[in-house]
C-alpha cells in the first residue's frame, strides 16, 4: 500500500526474501506500468500469495527490498521493511506493508 505519490520504480529490482524453517527463497515483485507515466518508469505491484506445506507451523520472517520514487518532490529511494509472523499449521494470513513511511 502506497500513498498516491510513491510509485514503484521498474528500474531497481524491488524484492522479498522469505525465510521459514531451513527455507530461503527470494522473489522479484513484479508489477504492471503506470499508463499515466511518460517515462514508462513506475508500476504498481502485483499482489503476490505464499504457499506453504499445510504442516507448516511456525515463524515466517520477510524481508523486502523496495525501490520506491515520490513523484511529487522527483527524489528515489530503497526501502528496506522487514516482518516476522508466526503460523499454525493450515493457517491463512494476509500481510500488507505501508511503503513511503516508517514501517517495522
Amino acid at each position: 500500500m502506497t500513498p498516491p505519490e510513491i510509485h514503484f520504480n521498474r528500474r531497481g529490482d524491488s524484492t522479498v526474501t522469505v525465510m521459514a524453517g531451513k527455507d530461503d527463497k527470494n522473489m522479484s515483485l513484479d508489477g504492471v506500468p503506470d499508463p499515466a507515466d511518460p517515462d514508462n518508469v513506475y508500476l504498481s505491484l502485483k499482489p503476490i500469495t505464499l504457499a506453504f506445506d499445510k504442516k507448516f507451523g511456525g515463524t515466517v520472517h520477510l524481508k523486502a527490498r523496495l525501490f520506491l520514487c515520490d513523484a511529487r518532490n522527483g527524489v528515489c529511494m530503497v526501502q528496506e521493511l522487514e516482518k516476522q509472523v508466526r503460523l499454525r499449521p493450515g493457517q491463512q494470513f494476509a500481510l500488507e506493508w505501508k511503503v513511503g513511511t516508517e514501517s517495522r
